[in-house]
């Protein structure tokens, strides 16, 4: 997951899904979270490792041609505006 976009003061990786069922995703993330299980399920050892936080799902194929610069500007607009503001709830800032 090497594909990288900056737009709204944020910088977000992206990787896209592409399926034969016309069903075409791209997931986007933004920073790292520590992910911690155990080797066999409940057994072994503990493994920790840092992996991309995926931060939200835009149900088109950003590599689609058929959806303009100025769509995809607008979509990750709107989510970027809503992550903003699930930040500012957990930060307690309701009003």
């Amino acid at each position: 997951m090497k594909n990288t976009i900056t737009i709204g003061g944020r910088t977000l990786t992206f990787e896209v899904y592409l399926s034969d069922e016309s069903y075409d995703y791209t997931e986007f993330y933004e920073g790292t979270e520590t992910y911690t299980y155990k080797k066999w399920g409940l057994f072994g050892d503990t493994i920790t490792e840092e992996r991309p936080k995926h931060v939200f799902t835009i149900d088109e194929a950003i590599t689609n041609p058929r959806k303009s610069k100025e769509w995809w500007e607008k979509e990750l607009l709107e989510e970027i505006k809503l992550l903003d503001r699930k930040e500012e709830i957990e930060r307690g800032e309701f009003i």
